[in-house]
Parts: C-alpha cells; structure tokens; sequence
C-alpha cells in the first residue's frame, strides 16, 4: 500500500508541473496578461477595504515556517497566503502590489528582515 502511494505521488508530481509546449506559452502570454490585469485590481480593491496580504508562491513546504510567517505578520496587521507551487510561472500580480503597499507602509526590505526572524525561529 505504500509502495503504491508513493508511486502515485511521484507520478502526480511529475505530471503537474508539466511545461506548455511553445504555442500553449504564447497562448499563456496573452491570458496572463489579463490576468494579472484582474489581479492587480484586485488587490486595489482590497487594499482599499483595509487588507494587506503577503502572497508568495511555495515559500516554504514547512507547516511550521508558515504559522511562524503567519504569526508575525498578524502583530501588523497583515495576512498571508502561502501560494503552493507555481507551475506555471505565473507572475503573482496581487502578491506584488501588495509587497508594494507593505514596503510603502513598513519600509523597503520590511518583508526580508521578517523572513530573517522567522529562519531564526524555526531554526531553534
């Protein structure tokens, strides 16, 4: 039975992150764009309503590295959103406006002195 398990994860995992063949990219680069259009105005719209959130693709796999992250960044008032993986290399345009707004607000590298307190913490 686990045999079997693990062989099925390790087949799901190579099939997932499959890469498009060239007419499948370019067809992406259209899509994406729009849809980084639409992520962007939506995380306006949130920004707008008072959320700030920290979304970043597969950060950490660490489910102790996430509720560290995600602790720290509750004492300002900002959530996070482990991404998963990003198969499709897509660029996180909500995340980014977002980094944008919190190095607005907390200053330039906020973000990466966090990340350095939170490597020191799940280290211990």
């Amino acid at each position: 039975m686990r045999t079997t398990l693990f062989r099925f994860s390790i087949i799901l995992l190579l099939t997932s992150c499959s890469h498009p063949s060239k007419e499948e990219s370019a067809k992406w680069v259209y899509i994406e764009d729009g849809a980084c259009y639409m992520e962007r105005e939506r995380a306006k719209i949130d920004y707008e309503k008072g959320i700030i959130k920290y979304a970043v693709y597969n950060y950490s796999s660490s489910l102790k590295t996430d509720s560290v992250i995600k602790s720290i960044l509750e004492r300002y008032n900002i959530e996070y959103e482990n991404l998963g993986e990003n198969c499709k290399n897509d660029s996180n345009c909500y995340g980014i406006y977002m980094l944008s707004k919190i190095e607005e607000k907390y200053g330039e590298g906020f973000i990466n002195s966090l990340i350095t307190v939170v490597k020191s913490q799940v280290e211990k």
